[in-house]
């Protein structure tokens, strides 16, 4: 992973007047932090950036939506969250950049991906917000002031090694918020990585969660479910094959494909065995195909 790739990234933006807003929030003694997936997806390299995401230190939440008013058009996504959606003067972009405070979350421990308790602070160590993100390769800020990366989870070496590992324990971030089982899948699948070995433990064991329910409601709703399944096989059909079926997800999810294991065809039109190996043949074929 090359460090030079994300100043690239950013000098872009910077050289294309989308970063001309910081002079502004510098003034204001504001220090800013690119977060997240496009400081992670800068650092691979090869992949395209559609979301970009800051951390704003230093200012209150209602004087940064002042100094954002003036500088393009922003709303407020919800102050409880402290997040504004920002589009710099005289700029179009199909998204928009979202521009948080710091904030730490307290897991309600049912599972729900909302459900957390959410705290903003503008006064918040950057450190202290990237420390609530899921996996470490997401839980990366870049300085744009001191042009440094901040890595406290091991997020670098987790690109290098080109695996999917959780922030601190794996049991209890997947025990926050049964979602990030699905998440670790597609990301596995979009990025072409291996799950980490205990997060994978981890995963095994919680996906038997994922159809719990909490008075008469589902604690993953069916839609998010379905979003991160098709977004893994969009990234890689053959692999979220293979991985939501060794972790138990299509057998929670899914029961009705397992009848494809076992079930027999013709074997002078299908020498290469069962259903669900022929059905896992197609998909390689179709590698990369599906969007």
């Amino acid at each position: 992973m090359k460090k030079e790739n994300l100043k690239k990234t950013i000098k872009t933006l910077a050289q294309d007047g989308f970063l001309d807003w910081l002079v502004e929030i510098r003034k204001n003694e504001g220090e800013v932090f690119l977060v997240g997936g496009a400081v992670r997806d800068a650092l691979i390299g090869d992949r395209v950036i559609k979301d970009y995401d800051f951390i704003v230190r230093g200012i209150e939440i209602e004087r940064l939506g002042k100094i954002l008013e003036r500088l393009g058009r922003v709303e407020l996504v919800g102050k409880s969250f402290g997040v504004y959606k920002f589009v710099p003067i005289g700029k179009k972009m199909e998204t928009a950049f979202d521009i948080a405070l710091p904030r730490t979350e307290i897991s309600l421990a049912t599972g729900g991906y909302k459900d957390f308790k959410v705290s903003y602070n503008y006064r918040l160590d950057i450190r202290g917000d990237l420390g609530r993100r899921d996996f470490t390769i997401n839980a990366l800020a870049w300085d744009l002031k001191k042009e440094e990366l901040i890595d406290e989870f091991g997020g670098l070496l987790d690109l290098k090694h080109r695996q999917i590992k959780t922030v601190g324990n794996a049991y209890e971030r997947f025990g926050e918020d049964y979602s990030r089982m699905l998440r670790a899948i597609r990301f596995a699948c979009q990025l072409g990585y291996k799950i980490e070995d205990n997060t994978w433990a981890a995963l095994q064991k919680w996906i038997q969660k994922i159809n719990e329910e909490k008075g008469g409601e589902r604690i993953v709703p069916y839609e998010i479910i379905g979003e991160e399944i098709l977004k893994a096989f969009a990234g890689n059909p053959l692999s979220a094959f293979g991985l939501m079926d060794k972790s138990g997800a299509t057998a929670e999810l899914l029961p009705e494909l397992l009848k494809m294991k076992n079930c027999p065809q013709p074997k002078n039109w299908h020498s290469e065995g069962d259903v669900w190996e022929h059905t896992r043949l197609c998909l390689n074929q179709n590698e990369g195909r599906i969007n």
